[in-house]
């Protein structure tokens, strides 16, 4: 699932000008000398500014750089642990992510952004219960927010509940019938409990919303591998690859499609591509594949 960073995106785009304006001058100038241990809410704001700014182009050490200093300025500046928590979350940096996201939480309670921020480093972390508990927080802040449904229903499927993923996948999609993602998650989850016709219905309708969703490609070839629609699952599986060429596990799993063809010169190519990709082989079908043809190992 994508992260959701509207206030990023709108806040750095207002900034731009602020930018250039002052906000870099602001943040960087020397603080002049002073007995008062008052916090520098000017200096604070400018600091932020430029760290969400560094944020939005993925600048993520120089964002993390002036969101500290803005910390610096003004420990009780809000906006700055909020932005060092998603900088932080988008460089696997959960925990430190998690601890950012609950001190905005102590300034800022009603804040949903940082519940929504925490819930995917709980989820990242697989800290199921936690992330579910910070999500549903969230929606009671923003009840008409599509992508957080989505989210927690990417929760319940991975963790084992996926009647309660899809009830949210289709309130995601209810309140959001563009969303591409939840069509796709909601198709994974399909995949998964053998509705295989919904998932491909949901796949479909995810790649005309938007074609380069590499997820939708592969999960719909999934469905059409499990259908033994063998032909169909390849073209899906070609284009997730071409849309992602390091996708290992898209390379293993047409492996397989390759193998129940019986081209296993194909079938072993994407083998060792999977395997150079840091991919992990099912160890039956790697069995099988040896059986059927060893001279290609």
């Amino acid at each position: 699932m994508r992260a959701r960073m509207p206030w990023v995106k709108l806040a750095a785009m207002s900034c731009a000008a602020a930018l250039l304006a002052g906000c870099l001058w602001g943040c960087d100038s020397p603080t002049k000398s002073t007995k008062s241990t008052k916090p520098d809410k000017a200096k604070a704001k400018a600091c932020c500014n430029v760290g969400i700014v560094h944020l939005g182009d993925e600048e993520y050490k120089d964002a993390i750089r002036y969101f500290n200093k803005a910390i610096a300025a003004d420990p009780g500046y809000a906006d700055a642990y909020w932005g060092r928590a998603l900088a932080r979350y988008l460089t696997g940096q959960y925990q430190a992510a998690i601890k950012d996201c609950t001190r905005t939480i102590e300034l800022r309670p009603e804040d949903d952004d940082a519940y929504f921020t925490r819930a995917r480093a709980y989820a990242d972390m697989e800290k199921y219960d936690e992330a579910i508990k910070d999500y549903t927080r969230a929606i009671d802040l923003m009840p008409d927010d599509a992508t957080t449904y989505n989210g927690r229903g990417v929760v319940y499927a991975d963790k084992g509940e996926p009647d309660a993923a899809i009830k949210d996948y289709n309130k995601a999609i209810e309140l959001d019938p563009k969303l591409a993602e939840a069509y796709c998650n909601r198709a994974i989850t399909y995949v998964r409990i053998r509705r295989y016709d919904a998932a491909i219905d949901d796949c479909t309708k995810a790649i005309e919303l938007d074609g380069e969703l590499g997820d939708a490609y592969y999960t719909r070839g999934a469905a059409h591998g499990k259908r033994r629609e063998y032909d169909l699952a390849i073209k899906d599986y070609n284009k997730a690859i071409e849309l992602n060429s390091e996708d290992a596990e898209a390379h293993h799993d047409r492996a397989r499609v390759h193998y129940f063809r019986r081209d296993y010169e194909k079938a072993w190519a994407d083998v060792n591509t999977c395997r150079r990709l840091g991919g992990e082989i099912d160890a039956k079908f790697l069995a099988d594949l040896r059986k059927a043809s060893p001279q290609e190992e």
